[in-house]
């Protein structure tokens, strides 16, 4: 009996329960989605006012908080909604533009089902978010390579070839070695 309540009534329950959770998580996506220019507006307008509040909490958090707000996705999200949420708490304390929304969302239906705008909103963290860091490395088309002394020399020197006299090839002798003035002399004569 235990095996058929376990199977097929509980489902049915949870599924039945779990709809009502979806679907208020989706108008919040909905209303959030729609909000998202004004959103953007506000955050342009208090730029200068949430950048130092911003960097403050930033500065404060964890490591993997930190790697949450710098590279924000809906699957960092999902794998670690109580850092998401704590993220949106932080923000809302400090009146950050559609994070109250979110936040309020999150503790009702869960961060990990409102992972898209919550990552939309991380992303405009991470956009406030510049910590001095060391330099960006060079690549090697970028660096400036002394050149050395063979090359000094060959390029000071260059040899011509002329089109009649093409360089020939060592000639091999299996088991004999030819050093390099000898093999010059027996092509010259």
């Amino acid at each position: 009996m235990t095996g058929y309540w376990k199977s097929k009534v509980l489902p049915k329950i949870k599924k039945y329960l779990d709809k009502g959770k979806n679907k208020g998580a989706s108008d919040v996506c909905k209303s959030f989605n729609k909000s998202k220019g004004s959103i953007e507006k506000e955050i342009a307008e208090k730029h200068e006012e949430l950048k130092p509040k911003v960097l403050e909490i930033y500065s404060s958090s964890q490591e993997e908080t930190q790697k949450l707000v710098k590279e924000p996705t809906e699957t960092g999200v999902k794998d670690r909604p109580d850092l998401a949420q704590n993220i949106l708490l932080e923000l809302t304390k400090i009146g950050f533009p559609g994070s109250r929304e979110l936040s309020d969302a999150g503790t009702k239906y869960g961060p990990e089902t409102l992972a898209g705008p919550i990552a939309f909103l991380l992303l405009r963290v991470s956009t406030l978010v510049v910590v001095p860091g060391p330099p960006p490395s060079t690549t090697s088309r970028d660096v400036a390579v002394a050149p050395t002394e063979e090359q000094v020399v060959s390029t000071e020197h260059p040899r011509e070839e002329t089109p009649e006299s093409p360089r020939e090839e060592t000639p091999e002798v299996p088991g004999e070695v030819v050093p390099p003035s000898d093999v010059e002399e027996s092509v010259k004569i």
